[in-house]
């Protein structure tokens, strides 16, 4: 059966989808020896020192006669009683102090922990690398945002989250944002974005989209569809002769925010002609008999970045499975060649 399809350009409702999904994403005493025994010596008698007063002393000792005992010796040396408990703090042993009581941080010092920090180099085909380190946001939903890009991410159980992500503009920002509208960005430059065209899509929830490069003259399916399922790699510049497709976002959070890039090396190709671009919108269960939503963004290598919305009005469910093809929304890639 053929499935009727319907293409139109809708200004505003898929960013407010967008919009929704920004806001849904959440004195020590050891008292006296046990078998003490009095000496024969009268003990000292130590005073207070909070209330200091005159010292008793002992009375001499009886003298030790001359080849006496070890042990006679002991006895007629006083025997001294414990400290009382009363000594200040600063007087007594090592292990008489007080358990020092768990540091308190304060706020100030409390927000500089939990602020998150983030940072982005650039990669082989000018891809950004983008590193988030958000300890107090630990396996929540973020939306990483670049350039008309919008995707949702999970951060790991330390915060900690590293995505790749091609790069839309030369000046290039990429922005975390955490429920509470919290947010967090790093720039960097990446003059060799000039070397390449890019062609995105991105979509909300349980809408579903794919996009399809078919490089010279490919067909669906073959190994010239460059597309989700075969989504090829950035090459080196000096063997640069196909393109390759980055997939965005994370499916399992609350209303997952998805994306889908095309790069092609137009200004390193070493083969010449088009390059075709088409979009399928899949039916399914989830997206039978309703319209789904989409935008597109390109940027090209002599042009500034490009949006647009898109509204698709899906096939009923009476027969669900397959896709309405989108051809024509985006204009060909041209490759010179050498």
């Amino acid at each position: 059966m053929k499935l009727s399809r319907k293409v139109s350009v809708v200004a505003a409702t898929f960013l407010i989808a967008a919009a929704t999904g920004q806001y849904m994403q959440s004195t020590l005493h050891r008292g006296q020896p046990a078998s003490a025994k009095t000496a024969p010596a009268q003990p000292v008698q130590i005073a207070s020192l909070e209330q200091p007063g005159k010292l008793s002393l002992p009375r001499a000792a009886p003298p030790v006669q001359e080849g006496g005992s070890v042990d006679g010796l002991r006895s007629a040396m006083p025997r001294m009683q414990p400290l009382s408990g009363a000594l200040p703090s600063a007087l007594r042993g090592p292990g008489a102090a007080k358990p020092a009581a768990a540091p308190q941080h304060s706020p100030a010092l409390a927000a500089k922990v939990c602020h998150p920090r983030a940072r982005v180099s650039v990669d082989e085909g000018a891809i950004l690398n983008f590193h988030l380190d958000a300890p107090c946001h630990a396996a929540q939903r973020v939306v990483i945002r670049h350039a008309g890009l919008a995707f949702t991410e999970l951060t790991d159980a330390k915060g900690l989250l590293d995505v790749k992500i091609p790069a839309m503009q030369e000046d290039a920002r990429v922005t975390a944002m955490f429920a509470g509208d919290k947010t967090v960005s790093a720039t960097t430059t990446v003059p060799e974005l000039s070397l390449y065209d890019r062609v995105a899509v991105e979509w909300v929830g349980e809408d579903s989209f794919d996009l399809h490069a078919l490089e010279f003259g490919a067909a669906f399916g073959s190994a010239g569809d460059v597309w989700a399922k075969n989504p090829g790699s950035p090459t080196p510049s000096f063997t640069a002769a196909e393109g390759f497709m980055t997939l965005l976002g994370n499916r399992s959070v609350t209303l997952p925010m998805l994306a889908q890039v095309y790069t092609y090396p137009t200004q390193l190709s070493t083969a010449g002609g088009k390059v075709k671009l088409v979009i399928d919108a899949v039916v399914s269960p989830e997206t039978c008999g309703r319209e789904m939503l989409a935008e597109t963004l390109r940027t090209r290598h002599d042009a500034a970045p490009k949006k647009t919305d898109l509204s698709v009005a899906m096939p009923d469910c009476s027969q669900p499975g397959g896709f309405v093809q989108l051809a024509g929304l985006l204009p060909d890639i041209q490759v010179a060649g050498e």
